[in-house]
C-alpha cells in the first residue's frame, strides 16, 4: 500500500520565489494531512484533496495498493 500525493504548484497561491513556494507548499500540505485525518482516509481507494488560500484544490492524495498502474488506469488518480 502506498500514498501518492499529487501537487499543482503552477498558481499565484506558491509566489514568484523559493521561500513563499515552501511557504504555501508547507500550508497545502498540513491542510492535506488533516484532511485525510478528518476523513479517515487510510484505506486503497481513499482520496483527500486540499486548497491554496485562494480556494484551488491543488493537492491530492491517493491510498492505492500494490496494483496502482491498474488501479489508476480503471478509476483515475495520480498521473
Amino acid at each position: 500500500m502506498k500514498a501518492i500525493i499529487e501537487i499543482e504548484l503552477g498558481n499565484e497561491a506558491f509566489g514568484s520565489n523559493d521561500a513563499e513556494r515552501l511557504f504555501e507548499m508547507r500550508n497545502v500540505l498540513d491542510r492535506l494531512i488533516d484532511n485525510a485525518q478528518h476523513i479517515m482516509a487510510a484505506n486503497v481507494g481513499d482520496m483527500a484533496s486540499a486548497q491554496d488560500y485562494n480556494g484551488n484544490t491543488v493537492a491530492e492524495m491517493w491510498i492505492v495498493g500494490d496494483n496502482y498502474h491498474e488501479q489508476i488506469a480503471n478509476y483515475g488518480g495520480p498521473k
